[in-house]
This record gives structure tokens, C-alpha cells and sequence, in this order.
């Protein structure tokens, strides 16, 4: 996935510090600092060290993570969203929908591709997420209505960030440069996950997230393809569901194309599980 265009040069910074003593160690030239252009340039040694997405806990959610996020482990594998790998021209994985239709924007349920960072580039991951999530940091709030919110995790730390563009993160006005500058960082953080992953194939889905923003009825569902009706399930926020013939009845019901409700179907959300996650009742 190509760096894109109009990106402002990202900063040097304490990119090789994590794995410099390993290096030198060995007398082999894993990583080097760049003087500019692309943060991960200097990264030489693409051996895999990672494991399969999930199998270390979760380091970086960019995204909700109960509907589509980008996620790096802490071994270094990654997941992104199939939809992202698809349309990148256009930085998917962020909510721009009006307030009252909060639902998933994008084809349901989604699913992810797997991959992994190197060392070297799982370190710079590292140090600019560091360097950007402090304690003071500051994305704001734009002076703008009806947006959705991102969510974002990095180790115990959470934000919830309004209006939040990857494609122009100074594109509404009323904030600081304090708070643009964060802003920005975070879109140069999420492109170089993305961009420096090395993939490695379409995962198969296992679990769902059924997020209900909206008590339902019985009536309202079309064809509904699991043995609990609907309306039951409704009355929590959000439902996972792991069992394998629940799954494959519902991907088989989406696969159809048709509507699972009669209409208004913002009201619910039907998402692959991202690996490692918490189901989303307990998030």
C-alpha cells in the first residue's frame, strides 16, 4: 500500500532504539534511522518474529473495537480490515456517519487480513505511538455536527476522537495547533501500520459482533437465520456470537444480499470479530 500523497515527511525519531542492543549484538544491520521519507525505509531485516494474529494480546486498536479496527499485537502481527485493503485511496476505518445512524459503514460483516511487522518495524510502531499517546495529549473537538467518533487504544490508555478525517486530519476547523499536530500524527501512526505490514492472506471468520442500536422486534428482522430470536438479542448492545453453525448461518444469510431488517438498517451491525479481542459485551 503506497504512502499517500500530500503526507507531510514524517519526523526522525528514536525509530531503532528497541532493537539497536539486539544489533549490535549480532553484528548485522537490522534498522538504521532515515533522514526522512517513509519512517520504516531503514528497516532491513524482514525476518518474521510474530506469531498469528491473537495469539499475543493486543497492542494498538485503531478503530472501535467491537465494529472494523486496524490492530497490532504485541508480537508484531497485525490485522487490517479487508475493506481498508481494498479501497485505500480513500484511508477506510473511520466512522463519518450522521449521529443518529451510527451503524458499521461498510459491507457487512467485513473481515481481515492477516499480516505481520518486522522487529525494526514494530519498534518505530512503538516509539511514535509513544511519543504521540501522553498523558497530556490533546486531539480536541472541531467545531463541526453530526460526525461519529474513532476510537483508540494503546495499551491502557484510551480516546474516543471526534470528527476524526485519516484522508485530512485538518480538514474541519476550531482547534489548536496543538491539537492538529496530534491529529496528523495519528493519520502518520495508522498509515505506517498499513503500510508496512507484510500480508499474508484473508482470515477466516469465527466470530461475529452483533451491535444493536436499537431495541427490535420480532417482526422487524427478515429471514432472521439464528435460533434466538432477535428481539431477545436486542436487548443487549452488543451480542457475540462464536458458535460455528450460528456463524455460518448468518454469513450465509448475509452472502444472500438482502436486508436483515425490514428497514432502517443502521439499527444494527453485523461485524467479523477482529482475533484477540474481548467479545464485545465485555468491552
Amino acid at each position: 500500500m503506497g504512502q499517500r500523497e500530500g503526507h507531510r515527511p514524517a519526523v526522525v525519531r528514536r525509530w531503532c532504539v528497541a532493537v539497536l542492543g539486539a544489533v549490535v549484538a549480532l553484528g548485522m544491520g537490522a534498522c538504521t534511522s532515515p533522514g526522512g521519507g517513509e519512517p520504516t525505509a531503514g528497516c532491513t531485516d524482514q525476518s518474521r518474529s510474530a506469531g498469528e494474529p491473537g495469539d499475543a494480546e493486543p497492542l494498538l486498536i485503531l478503530g472501535s473495537a467491537n465494529l472494523s479496527p486496524t490492530v497490532v499485537y504485541a508480537d508484531g502481527a497485525v490485522v487490517i480490515p479487508t475493506a481498508q485493503v481494498a479501497d485505500s485511496g480513500d484511508a477506510a476505518g473511520f466512522l463519518r456517519a450522521p449521529m443518529m445512524m451510527p451503524g458499521y459503514d461498510g459491507e457487512q460483516p467485513g473481515g481481515y487480513e492477516g499480516g505481520w511487522l518486522s522487529e525494526c518495524e514494530l519498534a518505530i510502531v512503538t516509539d511514535l505511538a509513544d511519543d504521540l499517546f501522553t498523558d497530556d495529549v490533546d486531539f480536541g473537538s472541531p467545531q463541526v455536527t453530526d460526525m461519529g467518533s474513532t476510537d483508540v487504544t494503546y495499551e491502557d490508555r484510551s480516546y474516543s476522537i471526534y470528527a476524526f478525517s485519516r484522508v485530512d486530519p485538518d480538514e474541519f476547523g476550531g482547534l489548536t495547533g496543538a491539537q492538529e499536530r496530534a491529529r496528523e500524527d495519528l493519520a502518520e501512526l495508522w498509515d505506517v501500520v498499513e503500510q508496512s505490514t507484510e500480508q499474508t492472506g484473508e482470515r477466516d471468520i469465527d466470530r461475529l459482533f452483533l451491535t444493536f442500536y436499537a431495541a427490535l422486534d420480532d417482526a422487524s428482522a427478515v429471514d432472521w437465520p439464528l435460533a434466538t430470536p432477535i428481539s431477545e438479542l436486542s436487548r443487549s448492545s452488543c451480542v457475540s456470537i462464536d458458535e460455528p453453525d450460528q456463524v455460518e448461518a448468518m454469513l450465509e444469510r448475509l452472502e444472500g444480499g438482502d436486508d436483515l431488517l425490514i428497514d432502517g438498517e443502521w439499527r444494527l451491525a453485523v461485524v467479523a470479530a477482529a482475533p484477540g479481542l474481548p467479545d464485545c459485551e465485555d468491552q
